[in-house]
């Protein structure tokens, strides 16, 4: 009897393990992505302010504003400027968006006592790079020249363009 007992739970026993599922997590897999981004550098004008321009009553000239006090009224423009890299400026010859005077020459010049800017359209880029995390005021004036002729009478105005390039 003691051998049936024996033979009866070892049967038992080997079919609880041979036919028992198993319930197992599968090994589990991962994936990855990445990110990434190239931020360039940029300068932002902003708060632009007008000049004005008056007659040189001593010549045939046109200017925002002298240090002489030949151009009583006359005022340099002002834009802000703040850069998040380092930036090379340059200015345009002013344009006419008013009357015309075409024998005319043009000129602009823009500066920055506190970032020690001081360039003109006429290329002689004294100081004209800007460093990277810098913000300050940039006062641009212009001069009209009509070349010895007077300038008759009319409704002058002018735009003149600041590019910064980084």
């Amino acid at each position: 009897m003691l051998r049936r007992i024996l033979f009866a739970s070892a049967l038992v026993l080997v079919s609880a393990t041979a036919f028992t599922s198993e319930a197992k997590a599968q090994d589990a897999s991962t994936g990855t992505v990445n990110f990434s981004g190239l931020v360039g550098g940029a300068c932002t004008f902003s708060n632009p302010v007008e000049g004005t321009l008056v007659l040189n009553p001593n010549d045939d000239t046109l200017l925002g504003s002298d240090s002489s006090g030949d151009y009583v009224g006359g005022a340099t423009a002002d834009i802000n400027i703040e850069c998040t890299a380092d930036a090379t400026l340059t200015i345009a010859e002013p344009t006419a968006t008013g009357d015309a005077l075409p024998d005319a020459t043009f000129s602009a010049t823009a500066t920055s006592s506190n970032l020690g800017l001081d360039f003109d359209s006429d290329n002689n880029n004294n100081s004209n790079n800007i460093t990277s995390g810098q913000q300050d005021t940039i006062n641009v004036n212009m001069l009209v020249d009509n070349q010895g002729t007077t300038i008759p009478a009319g409704n002058y105005s002018y735009e003149v363009v600041i590019t910064a390039t980084p």
